[in-house]
């Protein structure tokens, strides 16, 4: 409208200059033609006559008539419609401010623009994540049609429009991308593109043939796409759901053959060698430790030798060389082990050479021990060192100790802490301080010395502290190492550090079970797993799980380390989805899975893990490809129940491994047998529920991603405001607290406080009003919390899903209380979008819940 305002008005300026210059009656008749048609714009239904005097044509057209727009078209402009979205809110106009402020043109508003149109998809709007990838409304043209994740969500978007011949095209056209070989696609390219048009298999009226998904799997196989048989299975699930059973069932045996492997042994892992180096010598010598750890010797030795038989990489890396010393010291091959430090040039600040040193005098090699501290001194020297600085100090000292001079070291270790300490820096500028006093500490502890570190120190690495708790309860003094861990407890909150919370449940573990407080101790290791199961990222899932298994392994709780250990396994294995929790992007400390599974004697298990580690395309998928084939002949057992109503078919779904996904199953058996009225299939899904409901402690303790366990837990809590089950008031609440219990676990993801809210819900649809209203007062401190996402752009806050489920519950005053909360950060205006864009998109999908009910991001992916 303003657009041909301003078009009109410049065309009368322009002529009324032209005729001021020429007087013609054709310029004249022209400009009639010209005016007639602007003023036409202006205002149709009266138009203004032409006057053609001249004094009165200057005034009537040399300026602009701002004063012609109207109200109604000032409060249409972009900045006055955001204000008034700001000050009266709604779902709709929140979104339209997102799409018309999606930047074009940088990875980052493309991430922002696919988070929006998921969020559209999953709430039941297709048509705003349609709008979002064509050129305009009127336009079928995708203007990211070299794209596959934009081009997949659009065809999702069109298919749920029901444009069903244009969503087939976009589909078409998404496989293409993700499925072609093109010069120079980055493998994580590959891996993207491939996530991306995964759901498509599920999408549509016509599922992919089974011999279309296995060439586009073979394709991906080809190009080491891990997860590359998530094809087959959602191929083979939406043919199950179509009712293609024979098509279904030929991607199920594809992906039961792809599961089946070879035993491995420690002569197969030489083809990776040359390939990953770095990775091969680092599982080799995490597996030598473990064997020689386990008392296996020979073995181990074995292992060892796999990396003699060419020049060594590990004298390419010190950290690696170091290990490779300290075995060989422990094998008592002194030459060997002094030979593996001969490139370490830098002890300051490579660390390692010191261990091979206290490993060579635990051995008994004293003098190859002091010769090693010599030459650290020497090396010092040549990099220009005036004096042995304190870490290098306390290195010496720690040799010195195990070396046959403890006094001589408890002094030098003194001397070297005295100097550390007395630095000058404020807490900004200390990094480097702090961390050299953090090493020399560990060093100190490394001989069992406590006296110098027991008082803690200024900016004290609670880690650390956590470290020399357990080992004075160790030496025999528990009650002080006790009220050390309370000291800690007071003054660093439960969320401090990377691991702090689930670092003390083990330290605090470990100094009840010395004090024999057993049933305590099994308290916090259970408290442990608790934690770690729930962090947001698997990755720390993973570490986690493997410090639990340390610390079981050091409580001669051998059967639970090793069960512990293999989870860890898993939860890498299990998350290489766009190459995230690829072994072949590990972070150190992985291959401690390796090491501890061979100190428990699994040596099966640890080979297999190393070949993961090497191989994460393929081997490290092996387990998952199982339960993945698993879900397929699940589904189906379904499609054939829906044929013929035999309850045996049903066993199947047993057998999925993850809660949510058998929960779901369960779910859709129980819609197919009330469907078809048969009695018989009713009770043995009832029956099956129940026995969820009675396994649902020890099938929370599993480990599993925060959107799945939020999935699980709103499958319960369904069946509780149903009442399917017909369960007693003591049963709902025994299960409504267990189920709350592990919703408050969730405290690194925003799932825990939505969950906590259905829970709240739920409890006031079985009549317990005083739990329902403590659970939503509970939930206020828990919902304004600001919330890191690792599914990035999407971290909306958990107070729209909140003030719904609290809408619902009837607590109108609490919900427009989290309405309210949420939308608080919404900026002022939008004067630097680039910057907004991300909060202006989390604020409209915590707004939508709010409005619409919450998102169970599990079924998307997330």
């Amino acid at each position: 409208m303003m657009k041909e305002k301003y078009l009109g008005n410049g065309c009368s300026t322009l002529t009324s200059k032209i005729i001021g210059r020429l007087d013609s009656s054709f310029v004249m008749a022209i400009a009639f033609i010209v005016l007639q048609a602007s003023n036409t714009t202006l205002a149709a239904d009266t138009p203004t006559p032409l006057n053609t005097s001249a004094s009165d044509r200057a005034s009537q057209y040399e300026s602009l008539p701002v004063t012609a727009v109207s109200s109604v078209e000032n409060a249409d402009w972009p900045k006055n419609r955001y204000a008034k979205c700001r000050a009266q809110p709604s779902m709709e106009c929140l979104f339209e401010q997102v799409a018309e402020n999606l930047p074009y043109d940088s990875p980052e508003g493309l991430a922002h623009r696919n988070g929006f149109g998921l969020t559209a998809l999953a709430l039941g709007v297709p048509e705003w994540a349609r709008k979002t990838y064509l050129l305009d409304t009127n336009s079928n043209y995708n203007r990211y049609s070299w794209l596959a994740e934009p081009t997949s969500l659009l065809a999702r978007a069109q298919w749920a429009l029901g444009l069903n011949s244009e969503a087939q095209r976009s589909a078409t056209q998404a496989f293409d991308i993700a499925f072609t070989k093109r010069k120079g696609t980055s493998r994580a390219t590959y891996l993207t593109d491939m996530e991306s048009v995964l759901p498509l298999f599920l999408a549509g009226d016509s599922p992919v043939s089974a011999d279309k998904a296995i060439s586009y799997f073979k394709f991906a196989e080809a190009e080491h796409v891990p997860n590359a048989f998530r094809i087959l299975e959602n191929a083979g699930i939406a043919q199950a759901r179509h009712g293609n059973i024979q098509e279904a069932a030929q991607l199920a045996d594809v992906l039961s053959a792809e599961a089946n492997s070879d035993t491995i042994s420690v002569t197969g892992l030489r083809a990776f060698k040359d390939k990953k180096p770095d990775i091969y010598t680092s599982v080799i010598l995490a597996l030598a430790e473990g064997r020689l750890d386990h008392g296996d010797a020979t073995s181990a030795r074995e292992a060892l030798s796999e990396l003699e038989q060419s020049e060594p990489y590990y004298l390419k890396e010190s950290q690696l060389a170091a290990r490779a010393g300290v075995l060989y010291a422990r094998f008592g091959e002194t030459d060997k082990a002094v030979a593996a430090t001969r490139n370490i040039t830098r002890p300051i600040f490579q660390r390692g050479m010191d261990d091979v040193a206290v490993a060579l005098c635990k051995a008994n090699r004293y003098e190859a021990g002091q010769a090693l501290a010599k030459k650290i001194i020497e090396l010092e020297k040549a990099m220009g060192f005036k004096r042995v600085w304190p870490i290098t100090k306390a290195k010496l000292a720690k040799i010195a100790f195990f070396c046959g001079n403890p006094e001589k070291a408890k002094t030098d270790f003194v001397e070297a802490l005295t100097e550390a300490n007395d630095f000058k820096c404020s807490t900004d500028s200390c990094t480097r301080e702090y961390r050299d006093i953090k090493n020399m500490k560990l060093d100190v502890l490394a001989t069992g010395w406590l006296e110098p570190i027991w008082q803690r120190g200024r900016f004290e690495d609670p880690l650390i502290s956590l470290k020399i708790a357990v080992q004075r309860a160790e030496q025999g003094d528990a009650p002080a190492a006790l009220a050390r861990l309370d000291e800690l407890a007071a003054i660093y909150p439960g969320n401090h550090g990377d691991g702090f919370p689930h670092l003390f449940a083990l330290a605090k573990a470990q100094v009840l079970a010395v004090l024999g407080r057993n049933n305590e101790m099994e308290n916090e290791l259970a408290n442990a797993r608790s934690i770690v199961i729930n962090y947001e990222h698997h990755r720390r899932r993973a570490r986690g799980l493997l410090d639990v298994a340390e610390t079981l392994l050091k409580l001669k709780q051998t059967d639970k380390a090793q069960a512990y250990a293999k989870e860890a396994a898993y939860e890498l294995a299990n998350n290489t989805s766009t190459g995230q929790g690829q072994f072949v992007y590990s972070t150190p400390g992985d291959e401690g899975i390796v090491k501890l599974l061979a100190q428990t004697g699994a040596d099966t298990d640890a080979l297999d893990t190393a070949w993961s580690f090497l191989t994460p395309d393929h081997r490290g998928q092996l387990v998952v490809q199982k339960q993945a084939s698993q879900k397929v002949l699940a589904e189906i057992a379904l499609a054939q129940f829906k044929q013929e109503p035999n309850t045996q078919l049903l066993d199947a779904i047993s057998k999925i491994e993850s809660l949510s996904d058998r929960l779901s199953n369960w779910r859709q058996a129980q819609t197919i047998a009330e469907s078809l009225e048969n009695d018989e299939g009713q009770d043995f899904v009832k029956s099956a529920l129940r026995g969820e409901l009675l396994n649902l402690p020890d099938s929370l303790k599993a480990s599993m991603k925060p959107s799945e366990r939020r999935q699980a837990i709103h499958s319960i809590a369904t069946l509780l405001q149903s009442d399917t089950l017909a369960l007693d008031e003591a049963q709902k609440l025994s299960v409504i607290q267990l189920l709350a219990e592990s919703a408050r676990a969730m405290t690194e993801s925003q799932y825990g406080a939505k969950a906590l809210c259905e829970l709240a819900y739920t409890a006031h649809t079985i009549r317990q009003p005083s739990l329902a209203s403590a659970w939503f007062e509970e939930t206020k401190t828990r919902a304004d919390k600001k919330y890191y996402s690792y599914s990035y752009p999407i971290e909306e806050s958990p107070l729209g899903a909140c003030a719904y489920w609290a809408k619902t519950a009837g607590n109108t005053e609490l919900a427009n209380t989290f309405g309210a909360e949420l939308l608080k950060p919404l900026p002022e205006k939008l004067d630097n979008i680039h910057s907004q864009i991300h909060t202006l998109l989390n604020v409209a999908i915590a707004y939508a819940e709010y409005v619409k009910g919450e998102i169970f991001w599990a079924e998307y992916g997330r």
